[in-house]
């Protein structure tokens, strides 16, 4: 059975045009001439109504991501570069099936960037690669304590394996 109302246009639209009136085509192109406008803004609004009922969908997978994280955040995983930018870059962390940009401005307290060049014949966003440092504290005394859980420098580029950690960021 047909639910959707844009299967039902789509059927109305096969069966106008598969109609004959005497076996002209005249007819049939004129009737569907006159119905155009109609069909053009029925179909303008299902879309609409289906990109709609995706962004809502989005939407509450993010919520209940977010929920999730919140408690139960995931300390360490696997994430993968799939491309770097000039202030982040974007990770796909395969256990929750998901893509999320890291920007690099957010993590200033923990740790410096520099965006390098690279002599390659691949695309502009696939020659991108970040130098990232991790900035080290003092403790008292001056005893200094590591602020990552990582001690030297690390390149950035795409399909990099990096460990991540991913949070319910607070509001």
């Amino acid at each position: 059975p047909i639910r959707r109302y844009a299967d039902v246009l789509v059927h109305r639209l096969l069966y106008a045009t598969l109609q004959t009136n005497n076996g002209s085509k005249r007819s049939i192109n004129g009737a569907l001439t006159r119905q155009r406008s109609k069909f053009c803004r029925d179909a303008h609004h299902c879309n609409e109504k289906r990109m709609a009922a995706k962004a809502a969908q989005e939407r509450g997978d993010r919520i209940y991501l977010s929920l999730y994280l919140k408690h139960h955040p995931i300390n360490s995983t696997l994430g993968v570069v799939l491309s770097v930018k000039d202030k982040g870059f974007n990770v796909f962390v395969p256990e929750l099936g998901m893509t999320s940009m890291v920007f690099l401005d957010d993590h200033l307290d923990r740790l410096t960037y520099t965006l390098l060049d690279s002599t390659s014949s691949r695309s502009m966003d696939d020659m991108k690669r970040i130098r990232l440092v991790p900035l080290k504290s003092t403790k008292e005394e001056g005893e200094i304590e590591e602020n990552n859980d990582w001690s030297t420098e690390l390149i950035i580029e795409v399909f990099q394996k990096v460990c991540v950690s991913c949070v319910c960021k607070p509001t």
